[in-house]
């Protein structure tokens, strides 16, 4: 269930009707196939009987296919053969006893019905119902009406053949006319269950138009063709693919403005009275091109598919409210191979539970099936959906591990601690870098160029540098922070000589690029880009104690200090993506203690070294929550509470000053730390010269 954040009151219907569609628990089944390829075109009403076509190692014919989705069980394939040549089969009856198709040979094709015993796997010999205008040598059956009694196609225009499951006895073939009069100006690709809605495309004498022509099977009369238009424009092309079986919504697309959508329309079949066309939208992400293939019985579930510019495809489905005539988001429903985008949707049963069509499985197209896409949704929670920058990964946690690289790496020893070589004041050019891999995968780099000079017993620093951090995030996304910072520390001798009291202060501005990977339905995984400003201020008090000697060994000095970090990050908004947000200005401020000791070893007049021990405290025990608005779901909002922050952490150093000439001192440290915010391991190395 969503965050309770995620969802306010007037918001909670929304979040269902469209978080809900837009992500699937969906099965995608493969079919198999007869030898080679295979696609399915239909399934029966009840969802037992799926068809379509299939190489069977010699020629492409027509499959049948049963289905027993309660125990989830399919049968091999059953090869239906052909009228001689090549066959395809398009349609199936409610119950699955009447498959229809098309088979021939180079010279002719003809349209077919076969009965089939689902029980058995056995089917008739096929009926070949003949030719629409004995002048041409071609003609299709699409579909057949859920009682089976009304078969429906195209040859020299749309057809209409009544056909008696029992005997085997068809009709003659009745032309259902056109809208310009003319013909090879029709086709007709849907019948509605009692056969008396047939819909397709036909030619009115300057484009092509979706029909719906009411069919009067008792005495094969047909009534009057009806344009069922086009969303703004009477140039426009238009097909219906498509009709619910009680005969209320006509789904098929529409071509405007070089874009071409899938449609839903709701359809009166007494009066022949048409809502207005409804583009039920797309999938995003430059899948813009849809085609509506398919409808469920009563019409609440569309089928179909999507390409892109590059012709790459995705199946989809939708909800749709006739009531309101109002489509839910569309849903993608997957594919074989879950880095390919190939898969087409041509077929839906009654209920909408079971969707079927093909996808690419690596080497050849498959028909297959997917079950429950809208029965078991779901419910995108707005953590999983930004887990990617939830925690150490997030801009924030990010540009406060930044801060702490130099203060903690290169300057996490006073300036007063290092050797001053006979001067007053230095100059350094120092690099840093650390590396994180328990907690998040991120690799830092900070490099500066500072100057110092002591006055008495006080020393003054300065420095600017520049800072980037690369991050590795789930589902292959990546983050890159980089940007500039100013760092100054002063440090006062107490009056003993012994102890060192400094404050080091820096302020950074830092732009983040991230590129916010998250899973959607299948495995898949879609990706959203944006860009932000951000600056820092880090405080840092310290006190190094007196040194003192410990029984039988060295001199160990402690030490302790108080760091105040602050990061601000302003609002911004991704792009890309099936589900880009746009997000909050976010702040945090951290607040760490660290308690240490260190001891310094003289390994020859040039040499150094110092090693050190320390604990670190974090008090603010959660990173900063963020919030935002889904800006493809009509502004749906979320707030993600913070990831837990590792309180306490352990970290051992080593350092070593090596002077190169009497005003020359090379420094380099490194350090290894436990889990927690501080990098796994660190190092800086420095050039020092005094003067």
């Amino acid at each position: 269930m969503l965050n309770q954040k995620f969802l306010t009151a007037a918001s909670v219907s929304l979040a269902f009707g469209l978080l809900t569609s837009s992500r699937s628990e969906a099965a995608v089944i493969d079919l198999g196939s007869l030898g080679g390829y295979s696609f399915a075109i239909g399934i029966s009403g009840d969802g037992s009987v799926i068809v379509g076509e299939s190489y069977n190692g010699t020629r492409n014919h027509a499959f049948a296919v049963t289905y027993d989705k309660a125990a989830g069980t399919l049968s091999a394939m059953v090869d239906l053969g052909s009228l001689g040549g090549d066959s395809t089969a398009r349609g199936v009856s409610g119950d699955g006893s009447v498959i229809v198709g098309d088979s021939g040979t180079n010279s002719t094709t003809h349209p077919f019905a076969v009965t089939f015993d689902k029980a058995s796997k056995t089917s008739s010999a096929f009926v070949d119902l003949d030719l629409l205008n004995s002048n041409i040598y071609w003609s299709f059956a699409y579909a057949v009406s859920a009682d089976g009694t009304v078969i429906v196609g195209s040859g020299s225009n749309a057809f209409a053949v009544t056909f008696d499951k029992s005997t085997g006895a068809s009709s003659a073939m009745v032309d259902l006319g056109s809208l310009g009069g003319a013909l090879y100006a029709s086709i007709a690709k849907g019948v509605s269950g009692d056969g008396s809605v047939i819909v397709g495309e036909s030619y009115n004498g300057a484009t092509y138009r979706a029909v719906a022509t009411q069919f009067n099977k008792a005495d094969n009369t047909v009534g009057k063709m009806i344009d069922l238009g086009s969303p703004s424009d009477d140039s426009q092309r238009s097909r219906a693919n498509a009709v619910s079986a009680d005969g209320s919504v006509i789904v098929g697309y529409f071509s405007a403005n070089s874009l071409t959508r899938a449609f839903a329309v709701t359809f009166d079949k007494v009066t022949g009275a048409s809502s207005a066309m409804v583009d039920l939208g797309s999938l995003g992400g430059g899948f813009d091109y849809t085609y509506a293939n398919a409808v469920s019985a009563d019409g609440s579930v569309i089928v179909g598919v999507s390409y892109n510019y590059d012709e790459d495809a995705r199946a989809f489905a939708v909800k749709f409210n006739k009531a309101t005539n109002t489509p839910d988001t569309m849903v993608y429903l997957g594919s074989l191979v879950s880095d390919s985008y190939d898969s087409m949707a041509h077929g839906v049963s009654g209920d909408g539970s079971v969707i079927v069509g093909q996808s690419y499985n690596g080497t050849v197209n498959h028909a297959v099936l997917w079950v429950d896409v809208f029965t078991d949704p779901y419910m995108v929670d707005a953590t999983e959906w930004m887990q990617s920058i939830r925690g150490p990964s997030g801009i924030l946690p990010i540009v406060t591990s930044l801060t702490s690289l130099p203060m903690e790496g290169a300057h996490h020893r006073p300036l007063m601690t290092l050797d001053a070589m006979g001067k007053t004041s230095q100059a350094w050019v120092t690099g840093d870098f650390g590396a994180r891999s328990r907690t998040s995968d991120s690799h830092t780099t900070t490099g500066e160029a500072g100057v110092s000079h002591t006055f008495g017993n006080v020393l003054a620093g300065l420095a600017v540098g520049y800072g980037a951090q690369n991050n590795d995030l789930l589902f292959d996304g990546a983050s890159h922070v980089s940007g500039q910072y100013l760092l100054a520390e002063i440090d006062a001798k107490l009056s003993d000589n012994q102890g060192i009291v400094s404050l080091t202060a820096m302020f950074g501005s830092w732009k983040s690029d991230t590129l916010r990977g998250y899973g959607i339905q299948n495995g898949l995984t879609d990706y959203s880009q944006g860009s932000t400003n951000l600056n820092s201020a880090s405080v840092r008090l310290r006190f190094d104690g007196p040194s003192h000697k410990l029984v039988g060994g060295p001199f160990v000095t402690p030490f302790a200090s108080f760091t105040w970090t602050r990061v601000a990050a302003e609002a911004y908004a991704e792009t890309g993506g099936s589900f880009d947000a746009q997000f909050d200005a976010q702040e945090h401020q951290s607040r760490e203690v660290r308690l240490g000791l260190s001891s310094k070893f003289l390994l020859s007049d040039k040499t150094t070294l110092l090693a050190t021990a320390e604990w670190i405290h974090r008090f603010d025990k959660n990173e900063s929550g963020f919030s935002g608005t889904d800006i493809d779901h009509n502004a749906l909002p979320f707030d993600v509470a913070g990831a837990a922050i590792t309180a306490n952490q352990a970290r051992l150093g080593l350092d070593v000053d090596h002077k190169l000439t009497p005003n020359t001192m090379l420094n380099f440290s490194v350090h290894a730390a436990g889990v927690g915010p501080s990098a796994d391991v660190s190092g800086a190395l420095s050039i020092r010269r005094a003067f």
